[in-house]
């Protein structure tokens, strides 16, 4: 960003999402409220990919960026080992770097995608402090199975810290804002992923812990924009083009339907091991129906539809790859 403020809340309603740009760095990208999906996906036999065949296609053919290719069936994640990418020539860097790229930036390159990962979570019990076990547990998941991919892509990775913080009203490094606002977000200023407990909607949800889980590897997702350099320079051309106009809010389905796709992949990593099972995949995707721009109650399209909401996360789920999940080389809308 420039060395100016950039803010661009958005105040449109309980539990929406709002993305905000303050000074250098300083953003923060929130998960969309929760909304009751009108019909349950499509639940196709899961069938583990017990091979390693890389994908012979992209989603540049699907309608999207904006919004995203639309889910044709939650067939499972497969889990199909992730290429080895080669390693930095001499020339390169002599550590890793963010760069700030966003379809070239290296997290794309190669078939890079995450290894198998079993996960240790306690069960889920809605109150505040089992929640804030469940996704201290998780963030170490989460972390084993991101963290090889940067280093293979030569990018930098320092885990985020979480915060739960309690209330209606949550303070950041990015700025405030409350819970008629965000559900959860990520800050980037201070590399901080909240999961405030108060955002989460248990009273409407119930205990269905992969809609949770689900919610923390989206924000999970935009941690890694922000350390690959993806979400700079996401937002630089937000700034370019103002965060309002349609070419700015196309920005902003980029990034939201992206970290829905890494959000896919971890369930690719995980589901069938640990304490990750089939039964909270599905609920993750149907659940997706119920967070985009028609959920009733969001007014902006800055997330894109529930369908390209749960197609996104279902082609990572299905790929595995993060060259699957580059939405900034898709077709706009």
């Amino acid at each position: 960003m420039l060395a100016v403020v950039l803010c661009a809340v958005v105040l449109v309603g309980a539990m929406l999402a709002g993305v905000v740009g303050v000074a250098t760095a300083s953003h923060r990208t929130a998960e969309v409220g929760y909304t009751q999906p009108t019909a349950a996906p499509d639940t196709t036999e899961y069938v583990p990919d017990t091979g390693t065949a890389t994908p012979t296609a992209t989603t540049t053919t699907a309608d999207t960026t904006t919004d995203a290719p639309t889910a044709t069936g939650t067939a499972g994640p497969r889990r199909s080992a992730p290429a080895t990418a080669a390693p930095p020539t001499a020339t390169a860097p002599a550590g890793p770097r963010k760069v700030l790229a966003t379809g070239d930036n290296p997290l794309f390159a190669g078939q890079l995608g995450l290894p198998a990962v079993t996960c240790d979570l306690p069960r889920w019990r809605s109150d505040p402090a089992s929640a804030q076990a469940f996704f201290e547990a998780a963030l170490t998941c989460l972390n084993q199975a991101w963290q090889p991919v940067l280093r293979a892509a030569n990018l930098p990775f320092e885990q985020p810290a979480l915060s739960f913080p309690a209330g209606r009203n949550w303070h950041s490094a990015c700025g405030t804002t409350t819970s008629d606002q965000a559900a959860a977000f990520y800050c980037s200023a201070d590399n901080t992923i909240y999961m405030p407990f108060d955002g989460l909607q248990t009273d409407q949800i119930g205990a269905h812990p992969g809609v949770y889980l689900a919610v923390f590897a989206h924000e999970y997702g935009h941690f890694i924009q922000g350390t690959s350099g993806v979400l700079d320079a996401a937002h630089e051309q937000m700034y370019d083009v103002d965060a309002d106009s349609p070419a700015g809010l196309q920005i902003s389905r980029r990034i939201e339907l992206q970290a829905d796709c890494f959000d896919g992949m971890f369930w690719a990593a995980a589901t069938g091991r640990g304490a990750v099972n089939r039964t909270m995949y599905d609920e993750a995707i149907q659940d997706q129906r119920g967070r985009g721009d028609d959920n009733g109650v969001q007014t902006r399209r800055d997330h894109g539809n529930g369908a390209h909401v749960q197609g996104w996360t279902v082609q990572g789920a299905q790929y595995n790859r993060t060259a699957q999940c580059n939405t900034w080389t898709a077709a706009e809308d």
